[in-house]
C-alpha cells in the first residue's frame, strides 16, 4: 500500500519542553475536543515524549518489512502491530487524490490512518517515527473539519486518555476506541512508527513509494 510523493528530506524532530507541551496539548484540546483540559496527564506524554526511538535499523540493499495484517479478538476490523494500540493501515492510500482519502500540499502528502484503542489500555498515547532508510521524517495531524494544514501537523501525535465522555470514534460497541488522523510524508521509502503507553511501547513498520 502506497502513494506517489516527492523526495525531500525534512529535519530531525526535537522534545518539547514542558511548557511547550501544555501549551500545544491545551490548543489540541480546544480545537478538535477529544479531551479534557490538560491537569494531570501532559507530564504523562512529555515522560512518552522523552523515551528514546528504538526503531529497526536498516543496511543498504535491505528490504522493508511487510506490515502483518492480523485479526485481534473484539475488534471487527483486521489491524496492524501487536497492541495494545494498532493502525488500520488500509487507509493508506495509493496516490495522493482527495477522492481516495489522500491530499497534497506543497510537496507534504497527507492520508488518512484509523488508529485503534484496546479497551484494556486507557492511558495516553504518543505516536512517532521517522524513515528508515534515509533522513525523513513522518508529520501527524488530528483530522477535524477542512483540509489538512501544514502548520497543525507535528513529529508526534498526542492521544488523550480514554474518557466515555469525550466525542471521539468508537467502533460501535463503545469499547474499542478509533482516533481518525492524517500521516504525512514528503519522502518514499521504508518508515516505522513507535507507539508509546504508560506501560508498552511497540513498533509497526511500512513503506511509502
Amino acid at each position: 500500500m502506497t502513494i506517489e510523493i516527492q523526495l525531500l528530506a525534512t529535519a530531525t524532530a526535537v522534545a518539547p519542553s514542558a511548557p511547550e507541551m501544555r501549551k500545544r496539548l491545551t490548543q489540541e484540546c480546544r480545537r478538535y475536543g477529544n479531551c479534557d483540559e490538560p491537569t494531570h496527564w501532559d507530564a504523562l506524554v512529555l515522560a512518552l515524549e522523552q523515551r528514546p526511538l528504538e526503531l529497526p535499523e536498516m543496511d543498504p540493499g535491505d528490504a522493508c518489512q511487510d506490515p502483518l495484517i492480523r485479526s485481534v479478538e473484539g475488534y471487527d476490523f483486521e489491524v496492524i502491530g501487536q497492541g495494545p494500540v494498532y493502525s488500520l493501515f488500509y487507509l493508506l492510500i495509493i496516490r495522493a487524490d482527495k477522492s481516495l482519502n489522500a491530499y497534497e500540499q506543497d510537496g507534504w502528502h497527507w492520508n488518512k490512518v484509523v488508529w485503534a484503542r484496546d479497551p484494556q489500555y486507557t492511558g495516553p498515547i504518543v505516536i512517532r517515527g521517522r524513515q528508515l532508510d534515509g533522513p525523513a521524517t513522518l508529520r501527524f495531524q488530528w483530522i477535524k473539519e477542512g483540509d489538512p494544514a501544514p502548520e497543525l501537523a507535528h513529529s508526534s501525535l498526542h492521544v488523550p486518555p480514554y474518557s466515555p465522555g469525550i466525542s471521539r470514534l468508537t467502533d460501535g460497541s463503545g469499547r474499542w476506541e478509533e482516533m481518525m488522523t492524517w500521516v504525512v510524508v514528503r519522502a518514499p521509502g521504508c518508515y516505522s512508527v513507535q507507539i508509546d503507553g504508560t506501560d508498552f511501547s511497540t513498533i509497526i513498520v511500512f513503506r511509502v513509494h
